[in-house]
């Protein structure tokens, strides 16, 4: 059973609802719809929710915590025209990608609360965690001539495929660095230069959702073999549903860490080194500074180890990096395989 969170002011289900222009309906029908799309409620939850609508949004809740006004908001779907208009907040996940009659593009979001509220009653904490549990198991379906496609505009191979033709063709032909720069291949050719050779011929692709928004991100790195992780050379996110250069890894040992974290190794000497951690967010082509340790060993500071620019002990150094250390082992495909 969900934790229900002990709030006493009700806090309305969801900001896009206007509680005067929703309209109530279908609360006794299994197939619940609006003009853009519909889903069919299982059989055994009849009876037990309460459907808001609006042109564009679907929400249930618990029938009898909303009559009461105690909450009982459970899931939504609600369909936007862009995705500045919902990332960012709680909550909020793209499932999918809808086209309306006129070829109009809409990000499909399940909206879940960020408050889990309900009335007081055994029977009404079973209902409502039925239908909580229920959003990730609905099928939505464009009607009125509009067509819902489910994972759309989520996946690395549907989204990147233009730049990943650019890298391959930049490791066959083995472009200088004026036609990588103009054609916005990051910095992968600083990494040839430190080398003094191509290492197209030794870079890959794959693809990982480092923000956890449903929404793959594009790496381009070093093949290597066995155990050892390979530089990560370059970065891609969406942005507005097109793909943007987030980071490259040039004069540095870049590697993602605990399936979350974009680190950054800056090795200057035995007595100075750097390790800089990023955070990608949803929809946002620049790494967010998350933080920032630093070993400096000259004699004219008081410390050598600072977090952020401010002392630490050696101990809490030493102890706070170790959660950084591990690099995840990607498995790149390579670039000769672009289709």
């Amino acid at each position: 059973m969900l934790k229900k969170l002990s709030v006493f002011i009700f806090i309305f289900m969801f900001s896009f609802i206007n509680s005067v222009n929703a309209i109530s309906a279908d609360n006794d029908n299994l197939e619940i719809k609006n003009g853009y799309f519909s889903f069919t409620m299982p059989a055994e939850v009849q009876g037990s929710y309460y459907v808001e609508k609006l042109n564009n949004a679907l929400c249930i809740s618990e029938k009898i915590s909303h009559e009461t006004g105690e909450g009982g908001f459970a899931f939504a779907f609600k369909i936007f025209k862009s995705p500045e208009d919902y990332v960012g907040l709680d909550g909020y996940k793209k499932i999918g990608e809808l086209t309306d009659t006129t070829g109009a593009l809409y990000d499909m979001v399940l909206i879940r609360p960020d408050e889990v509220r309900y009335k007081d009653g055994e029977k009404i904490a079973e209902n409502y965690d039925k239908l909580y549990k229920l959003a990730d198991n609905i099928e939505i379906k464009g009607i009125n001539g509009n067509i819902f496609n489910k994972n759309q505009g989520m996946k690395g191979e549907d989204l990147y495929g233009d730049i990943l033709k650019k890298y391959k063709k930049a490791a066959a032909e083995n472009w200088n660095e004026v036609l990588c720069q103009k054609e916005g291949l990051g910095d992968i050719y600083e990494f040839s230069k430190e080398k003094n050779k191509s290492l197209f011929k030794k870079a890959g692709y794959a693809y990982f959702d480092i923000n956890s928004d449903g929404i793959d991100e594009l790496f381009i790195g070093e093949i290597t073999k066995g155990k050892k992780q390979g530089k990560i050379f370059d970065v891609y996110t969406m942005v507005n549903r097109k793909p943007k250069h987030v980071k490259s890894g040039t004069g540095a040992y870049l590697y993602v860490c605990n399936d979350r974290f974009l680190c950054t190794k800056i090795y200057r000497s035995e007595n100075k080194n750097y390790l800089i951690i990023d955070l990608i967010e949803s929809n946002y082509e620049k790494p967010t500074h998350y933080l920032w340790y630093t070993y400096d060993a000259n004699p004219n500071n008081t410390s050598a180890w600072f977090k952020d620019n401010k002392s630490i002990s050696k101990e809490e150094y030493e102890n706070e990096i170790a959660a950084y250390s591990y690099c995840k082992k990607f498995n790149y495909i390579p670039l000769s395989k672009v289709k």
